[in-house]
């Protein structure tokens, strides 16, 4: 897979797909992004991948709120976002293997 391609497609769709996935606040949004890319640029097997993305979204979470001195993040959302990486990568996928054309008509029937 193209990884300056799928990096791009998820800072593209990550922040939508996130805003519907129930129990994903909005500030997590950019850690969410940050670990599944980096997790595909380390690469690995996709079990590896997603343990990683879910890791390190989880020591965001921690520094966010060490740099608060409070906990500004529930750090018990790590499930929600563990759905959120899978519903953001099989979206990604679909829009990576499927591209829509260029001149495609995108207006609504």
């Amino acid at each position: 897979m193209d990884w300056k391609n799928f990096g791009r497609i998820v800072e593209q769709l990550a922040p939508l797909v996130l805003s519907i996935v129930p129990g994903v606040p909005p500030i997590l949004v950019p850690l969410i992004v940050h670990g599944i890319q980096t997790a595909e640029l380390v690469g690995g097997s996709g079990a590896q991948k997603k343990a990683s993305a879910v890791e390190l979204t989880r020591t965001g979470i921690a520094a966010t709120n060490a740099a608060a001195n409070k906990q500004v993040i529930d750090p018990s959302v790590i499930n929600a976002v563990s759905n959120a990486i899978d519903t953001v990568v099989g979206v990604v996928n679909v829009v990576h293997k499927h591209p829509v054309a260029p001149d495609a008509d995108l207006s609504p029937v």
